[in-house]
């Protein structure tokens, strides 16, 4: 036993010079003697077992499944000798389901997914509480005139100013066309004789002066008092725009002067006008 469990150990070293692989390996005679019976009687019931299978008909449903037996004493080790490999044999029931094992530990965080599609516009709050005003801003710039709003109500009258200073008098009017004679006024009492008188103007003469494109003329009393005096506009259709006492300038008579001219003037300044001077005298 001891040199052949020797010999075990050293199965897969190489031959020793003068031996063949296949004596790796010394059979004892009984074992070959068990092998040549085992082979012998595999056979017989080999036989047996298909003569059985052909004279039998087909197998029943297999029986329940017999308790398991006690395990039987261990029995002697064998020789070291290793037989050729058995075929597979056929996959066992399944066995019943262990217990849940214990919970693993957490595994590390994943890398983060792709983000979502946005979600819909919620409804809006609710409004917040008016906040404190804030400082004033600067002025800003001055915006451009806008237009001219409407004419407002005329307002009240306002108080009478105070009277203006007193105009320059102005020329003399036209002598107007003289008035329809009146009716004959009833005879009055004789009034008492008056004083004689200074004597009178025996006679009187008249000074014309005629004017082209000057629009005025002046005519002056040579000897003599001015009487009075007239005029007209030589242009047909203009009328006379003023008739008046004056110096022989043409400068209008002041109120109590003693004027020895008359001056007419024209509505235009290049019309052609005619003056009368009426003079006390021959």
């Amino acid at each position: 036993m001891r040199r052949h469990r020797r010999r075990r150990l050293d199965f897969f070293e190489p031959p020793e010079a003068g031996q063949s692989s296949l004596g790796a390996v010394e059979i004892p005679s009984t074992f070959r003697r068990y092998l040549g019976f085992a082979a012998v009687a595999a056979f017989i019931l080999l036989a047996f077992g298909l003569a059985v299978f052909a004279t039998k008909g087909p197998a029943g449903p297999a029986g329940p499944r017999g308790a398991q037996g006690a395990a039987g004493a261990q029995g002697p080790s064998g020789t070291a000798s290793t037989g050729p490999t058995g075929a597979t044999g056929a996959m066992g029931p399944a066995g019943p389901a262990g217990l849940d094992g214990a919970t693993g530990a957490t595994g590390p965080a994943g890398p983060a997914g792709p983000t979502g599609a946005t979600g819909l516009t919620g409804p809006p709050g609710a409004t917040g509480a008016i906040g404190p005003a804030g400082p004033t801003g600067p002025t800003g710039a001055t915006g451009l005139t806008g237009p001219a709003g409407a004419t407002g109500a005329t307002g009240p009258a306002g108080p009478p100013g105070p009277t203006g200073a007193t105009g320059l008098t102005g020329p003399a009017g036209a002598t107007g066309p003289a008035g329809p004679t009146g009716p004959a006024g009833p005879t009055g009492p004789a009034g008492a004789t008056g004083p004689t008188g200074p004597a009178g103007i025996a006679t009187s003469h008249v000074v014309r002066v005629d004017t082209t494109g000057t629009g005025t003329a002046t005519a002056t009393c040579n000897s003599g008092v001015l009487l009075g005096g007239g005029g007209f506009d030589s242009t047909p259709g203009d009328p006379v725009f003023s008739s008046f006492p004056s110096d022989s300038t043409g400068t209008p008579a002041a109120n109590g002067s003693s004027p020895d001219s008359w001056t007419v003037i024209g509505i235009f300044s290049t019309d052609d006008v005619t003056a009368y001077a009426v003079c006390s005298g021959p």
